[in-house]
């Protein structure tokens, strides 16, 4: 017994040992960098500068920085501070010959395309660059470790897919007997179809695992996001329970404070762009664009009186809104719709939901290429994005584009990391996904195939099954759409087809579209033509600079290497796929200029070359003995503020000549209802037959308002006898149709005056008188 102890202890001393000695290995390795780190440290700052060493050090680190810094400083100067003026002498170099004084870009661009092709020169400057390890990093392989799955979970898996195959052959058969789209049933069958796969390769033990390591951060960040959801509705859709739904955030966030530190980053990033976008939802100069609010008719339908079997019939319809729009696309806001209220809140938000949902998605498209840093940056700075929070506010549907892309990028990272059947059919349903959202998602589908092309291409017999499986799991939802010919005529709109003159006139297509590569290829620095709440360039003034740096390193990047060729197929890729965009969003329309409605699938290339630009040049100072955590943080700061006042101020003052008269009647019942709740106000719009206010009467039941807006319907130049005790009501704020006839708008003056009103002018943001509105004398103040 005694001996047993002995060797018992013995054991247990020699195991203590050989831990103490491991830990002290460790202490002296950590030691050891501190030392080689204090050594680097003290060279950076040696006790005798050498002056002529050093700048020649910093020369090509400030070259670069002040040569991106041109193309964007130069937009700045134009259209934030409004100084174009002093920079027309550039004209006459601009038009001194060649093709350039046709394009519609300002004169000064002649030194944006020559910062531009400076750029490279600069990076190569650099020889001892550290970049190349940190940030540029084309992942290996992930390996399959989930082990085999249980031999009831396997015959369950064959069981599934099996039987929706022949599910879908009878589905097909009978869809192509009755010449009707299937509803339900395939959504059905897709489903068992997915699940099939998921069982045939996630044994149910490591779900479980899962679910006991991440489990309970998971729940914490759900209720964080849902009280995130109720706050935000409780400032924009209903105003009441703001400190309520205060405390709820306060408590999710304190009930995540012992395992916050488990939550990826991303997510709160993600987090941080739904807030972002959601900001200003109910700004009435983002209230009307004028073709918008039949996506919220179409979504408030669903929510409200469609049923599941309705619903079913149309889920794989590819003609909803206009003709052109799929059902499924508005499906999706109309569940926003029935969770947060049938208000203009609700029906908007699903575009901040979606499009943050997508920042998360791109991060993992981001972390195929670069390193977790540099992908977070490149995250941050799309959350950041005013395109985003500002188009976001309109209504449409476009932006679930950008979610399509997303999800088909993450999956096509994921089908290359990971080699799995499953992560291929998942690819095919993304892509499949892109046939019934916003027609521009069809634009996507090249991108993630080029992506497959260069890191897996079909080479083998294994990797031809598994592209077999995408194209069949896209197939099954592309299906319905071939039993729709209307839908593939309406695609033709917005292309150059839409355009007779483009198509007849061959050299005039082909100058199409060669200027129309030029616009967006600048687009970044410079919009051509201001639209739809995006201002000035398509990414703030900072990340342009960076965003030209990033492109010069990954144009360097193409050169010959010795990491056998990873970063030119980083590089050839991503400048690649960057000019299908460029061609395919940006000048295969039948418009003047690249649309604003669609040119955001741009951003998340910009966003991710803008992130590499920033380290690149952080990575250089760090060289030079730069402490560049602080310069990291500024920027990005600085990038935020940058993209808020872009998004909302700027863009508002830049586009006051285009605010609808919809959206001044908004502000004023806006303006009322904030300064006179107690007194609701009612708004008698005097009109004559041929036009109604049946959009603005929808006001008071999409915002949190309290009016009524009523039409004064008049066939002369007298006003009705019924409506004059109404418009003698002191809270009855009285507007003349703008667009009638002067002549007969001031013949119901002496009128009005007579009822108490007196009259005001009512102006954009910038002076310009829109209206006059009526009012009672004690009510002027509604004009400031």
């Amino acid at each position: 017994m005694a001996d047993s102890d002995y060797e018992a202890d013995r054991s247990r001393v020699s195991e203590n040992g050989s831990t103490l000695r491991r830990r002290i290995g460790e202490l002296e390795q950590q030691v050891s960098e501190l030392q080689a780190e204090l050594a680097r440290t003290r060279s950076a700052f040696p006790r005798r500068i050498n002056w002529r060493a050093a700048i020649a050090a910093m020369l090509p680190l400030a070259g670069a920085a002040a040569t991106a810094a041109i193309p964007p400083g130069l937009v700045f100067l134009d259209r934030w501070l409004k100084q174009g003026a002093s920079l027309q002498p550039f004209h006459r170099f601009w038009c001194s010959g060649g093709p350039f004084c046709p394009l519609a870009l300002p004169p000064y661009f002649f030194l944006a395309i020559a910062s531009l092709m400076i750029l490279p020169l600069w990076v190569v400057l650099r020889k001892a660059s550290p970049l190349l390890a940190p940030v540029v990093a084309v992942r290996e392989r992930v390996a399959d470790t989930s082990g085999a799955v249980a031999p009831g979970q396997a015959r369950l898996s064959l069981i599934l897919r099996l039987g929706s195959l022949a599910a879908f052959v009878l589905i097909a058969i009978r869809a192509l007997a009755t010449r009707a789209a299937p509803g339900w049933s395939l959504a059905l069958m897709c489903l068992v179809y997915a699940a099939g796969w998921f069982l045939a390769e996630i044994p149910g033990e490591r779900i479980a695992g899962a679910w006991r390591r991440h489990g309970r951060w998971l729940t914490g960040y759900s209720l964080l996001i849902l009280s995130l959801v109720g706050g935000l509705a409780s400032l924009y859709a209903a105003p009441r329970f703001q400190w309520a739904f205060a405390l709820l955030v306060l408590l999710a966030a304190v009930n995540l404070r012992q395992v916050y530190r488990q939550v990826p980053v991303i997510l709160w990033v993600v987090a941080l762009a739904m807030v972002l976008y959601a900001l200003n939802s109910n700004a009435w100069w983002l209230s009307s664009i004028g073709d918008e609010y039949a996506f919220f008719y179409a979504a408030r339908t669903i929510a409200e009186t469609q049923g599941l079997d309705q619903i079913g019939s149309q889920l794989f319809n590819g003609q909803a809104v206009y003709g052109a729009h799929p059902y499924l696309s508005s499906l999706l806001q109309a569940v926003f719709v029935k969770l947060l209220g049938s208000n203009s809140f609700g029906w908007r938000f699903s575009n901040a939901a979606l499009s943050a949902l997508a920042v998360g998605l791109l991060y993992g498209f981001y972390r195929l290429f670069v390193s977790e840093r540099t992908a977070l940056v490149a995250a941050l700075l799309l959350a950041f994005s005013h395109y985003i929070m500002s188009f976001g506010k309109i209504g449409y549907n476009n932006l679930q584009a950008l979610l399509a892309m997303a999800l088909a990028l993450w999956a096509a990272v994921w089908a290359i990391r990971s080699s799995r059947p499953l992560a291929f059919v998942v690819l095919g349903g993304t892509l499949g996904f892109c046939f019934y959202v916003y027609p521009a998602a069809l634009y996507v589908l090249p991108i993630p195939l080029l992506l497959l092309l260069f890191f897996q291409p079909p080479t083998s017999r294994a990797v031809l099954a598994r592209w077999g499986l995408m194209l069949f799991s896209l197939f099954i939802l592309f299906f319905p759409l071939l039993l729709q010919k209307d839908y593939w005529t309406a695609k033709v709109a917005g292309t150059f087809f839409y355009n007779p003159r483009l198509v007849q006139a061959g050299e005039g297509l082909v100058a199409h579209l060669a200027r129309n590569v030029v616009y967006a290829f600048f687009s970044f620095l410079y919009i051509a033509e201001e639209g739809h709440f995006v201002v000035a360039s398509y990414v703030d003034p900072l990340t342009g600079a960076v965003a030209c740096l990033g492109l010069a390193c990954v144009v360097v990047w193409l050169r010959p290497s010795a990491d056998g060729g990873r970063r030119g197929r980083l590089a050839a890729f991503l400048l690649l796929s960057l000019a299908a965009l460029i061609f395919l969003v940006g000048a295969t329309h039948d418009r003047a200029f690249p649309p604003n409605t669609r040119m955001f699938l741009l951003l998340p290339w910009l966003m991710l070359f803008a992130a590499i630009g920033l380290e690149w040049w952080l990575e250089q100072a760090r060289a030079l003995g730069g402490r560049i955590e602080i310069v990291r943080s500024v920027s990005l700061l600085a990038a935020l503020a940058l993209n808020l006042y872009q998004a909302y101020p700027l863009a508002r003052d830049r586009l006051a000549g285009l605010q609808t008269f919809e959206a001044l009647v908004n502000r004023l019942i806006q303006n009322a209802q904030r300064d006179e709740n107690q007194n609701p106000k009612t708004y008698a719009i005097i009109t004559d037959p041929s036009w109604s206010s049946i959009g603005i009467q929808q006001v008071p039941t999409i915002y949190p308002v309290r009016a009524r807006v009523v039409d004064v319907v008049v066939t002369a130049s007298v006003l009705p006898e019924a409506a004059r005790p109404l418009i003698a009501d002191r809270n009855t704020l009285v507007i003349i149709k703008p667009w009638m006839a002067q002549a007969q708008q001031q013949a119901f003056e002496p009128a009005l005056r007579g009822l108490g009103k007196a009259p005001c002018p009512i102006k954009t943001t910038t002076g310009d008188v829109r209206f006059t509105l009526w009012h009672a004398a004690d009510l002027a103040w509604l004009c400031r």
